[in-house]
């Protein structure tokens, strides 16, 4: 199993908040969980190992358009994914003032949608909301009702989209457990929406075939429980779908997979009642 998200800290457009010179800006990163608290140990910078509990960016001096290209990687675990997100927290660096690094602002983004679906990859232009102290950080309640990001604020958002300060990332998610797309999410979690079986069965080959492969145990899981289930109203599409993913590891691209085609064979299988269905000897003619 594996969880790995990937975030590039890319460039940030910043005004200069009264000062006569541009800023010298210091970008601190967070994962917090579902409750606003800190994960522990899950910040790594680049590839390497995690063990962080934050990430501090280099500093461009007096650059309000710096570009930083610093990548980090959070380990986060599966079962802590939904609910948690990350913060980006801006801060003013003066060699004048040697307390304290004064705090302008923060950014943060959820890394999972209301429906399973994981955050996009891709380049993501992210709000920089203006905070001067840590009161309203130490409540991500009322944060987190705030837009994220500005690609996806209301049309009557206007203020927060004329904004001249804006934060770039981009993310990439690693992971074999999570998917960011709709039709695989519906297929897998069929239980959950009965009145979408056939939609998703018919979509299935439309589907990337890296997405399929990465989830192939859940994928053969569901199909077979579907085949169990409801055989005689979905057999002939389940034993479509089950020639397309065979047929997918024919190709050179995916013919790592067929071990674990073979182990799923061996060790998974669990569709006990699927004999029953005419599908199955087609199945078996497949394999």
């Amino acid at each position: 199993m594996r969880n790995d998200l990937y975030i590039t800290l890319e460039r940030g457009e910043f005004e200069k908040g009264g000062k006569s010179v541009a800023r010298n800006v210091e970008i601190t990163v967070y994962a917090l969980d579902i409750d606003g608290q800190i994960l522990k140990g899950q910040v790594a910078a680049g590839a390497g190992e995690p063990g962080g509990d934050e990430y501090h960016s280099f500093v461009l001096y007096h650059n309000n358009s710096p570009r930083w290209s610093e990548q980090i990687k959070l380990p986060i675990p599966v079962d802590m994914f939904r609910g948690s997100h990350v913060r980006f927290e801006f801060r003013h660096c003066s060699t004048k003032d040697k307390g304290e690094k004064k705090l302008f602002g923060f950014s943060f983004v959820p890394l999972m949608q209301e429906d399973g679906r994981t955050l996009p990859d891709g380049t993501h232009e992210l709000i920089v909301h203006k905070c001067e102290d840590n009161m309203l950080l130490q409540d991500s309640t009322r944060y987190l009702k705030l837009p994220f990001s500005k690609g996806n604020l209301p049309g009557n958002n206007q203020a927060v989209k004329g904004s001249k300060e804006s934060f770039w990332i981009t993310s990439f998610l690693c992971s074999t457990k999570l998917t960011q797309n709709g039709e695989m999410l519906d297929l897998l979690k069929w239980r959950a929406h009965p009145e979408r079986i056939n939609d998703s069965l018919s979509k299935l080959k439309d589907i990337d075939g890296s997405e399929i492969v990465k989830f192939l145990q859940d994928t053969l899981d569901t199909l077979f429980g579907i085949l169990d289930e409801s055989s005689q109203r979905y057999g002939l599409k389940v034993f479509d779908c089950l020639v397309h993913i065979i047929n997918l590891l024919q190709d050179s691209k995916f013919q790592h997979f067929k071990p674990v085609m073979d182990t799923y064979i061996e060790s998974h299988f669990a569709g006990a009642l699927s004999y029953r269905s005419a599908t199955l000897t087609g199945v078996v003619v497949c394999l």
